[in-house]
């Protein structure tokens, strides 16, 4: 069984009670500590960074970059189709039309575009 600091013996007691409450150093110790607290006459080398590091950023660009163009290219598809809203097309048309378009001009362009037969 184990002997708690009650049970220990007297002798133990009168023998740490004799100690010294400190000791000094035989010698100046601050001279080594300061050395080693000087700056050193090398500089510290930089640590280049790893090329999983540049991939990784690459791979964060490329991800930001090509989600930034297809929000765009579907945001505007939506816009110009006739599926989507509607009311987008139409404010297409109707600008358009402020620039001196009209309809079967307009249709005409699309046709050719689409290569259908143009009418004449």
């Amino acid at each position: 069984m184990n002997q708690g600091p009650a049970d220990r013996p007297d002798r133990l007691q009168e023998a740490l009670s004799q100690l010294p409450r400190g000791i000094e150093p035989g010698r100046d110790l601050w001279p080594g500590i300061a050395a080693r607290l000087e700056p050193r006459s090398e500089p510290a080398r930089v640590r280049a960074v790893p090329r999983w590091a540049w991939a990784a950023a690459a791979a964060t660009v490329l991800v930001v970059a090509s989600s930034i163009v297809t929000a765009t290219t579907s945001r505007t598809a939506t816009a110009v189709s006739p599926g989507g809203t509607g009311v987008a097309f139409r404010d297409l048309l109707a600008a358009l039309a402020r620039r001196g378009f009209n309809f079967n001009e307009i249709r005409r362009i699309l046709d050719r575009r689409d290569g259908a037969p143009q009418d004449q």
